[in-house]
């Protein structure tokens, strides 16, 4: 069986993108259940967030996006030799 770990890199990332989101989420929903009191540097928080999102769109070395796109290929061509033909 084939393994496909770069991958798993990829997923992590975006896994880590959608934590960060849900802290922004939670942010903002505290903030207005509390009238802006809750959580102290809420606007620090909140920015701190937004700079490492946007570093981990550029985390990713150009070498291994090119490798991580050749990996998808390999998984979608073994993946379509599994899927029934009708």
């Amino acid at each position: 069986m084939q393994t496909y770990p770069l991958l798993n890199i990829r997923e992590a990332l975006a896994d880590a993108d959608r934590n960060l989101a849900d802290i922004l989420y939670y942010t903002h929903t505290l903030q207005g259940d509390t009238e802006g009191h809750m959580p102290p540097d809420a606007a620090t928080l909140l920015a701190n967030i937004a700079a490492v999102r946007e570093m981990l769109t550029e985390l990713l070395p150009p070498a291994l996006m090119k490798a991580i796109a050749e990996e998808q290929a390999c998984y979608d061509e073994e993946e379509a030799r599994w899927e029934p033909s009708y």
